[in-house]
């Protein structure tokens, strides 16, 4: 399940931070990053297992500072959709005529 924001950085149009617990996700990211030069990065941190990243996603949310971009089970999205910390991605894939 992915959780959506963003941030500016100087040299891009925006950054997404991406809390992952893969760690094959850097080859992934590496190709993104190389294929989307100059418009945006994608900036991965490894935060552990599920449930690590779990806890370290709901001390995030109650601080406001949820990362642009989050892996986490299927099961423990309730609690995101709850709080409206999820934001859904169709709308985006809609409007974008390469998807």
């Amino acid at each position: 399940m992915w959780i959506l924001a963003g941030r500016s950085h100087q040299n891009y149009a925006a950054v997404l931070t991406n809390w992952n617990i893969l760690s094959n996700i850097l080859d992934i990211v590496k190709e993104f990053n190389e294929l989307h030069k100059g418009e945006i990065v994608v900036e991965p941190i490894y935060t552990g297992s599920y449930t690590d990243t779990m806890q370290k996603l709901l001390a995030a949310m109650v601080g406001g500072d949820l990362p642009a971009i989050a892996q986490t089970e299927q099961s423990r999205v309730g609690q995101f959709i709850e709080s409206e910390a999820i934001q859904c991605l169709e709308d985006f894939i809609a409007k974008d005529p390469e998807f």
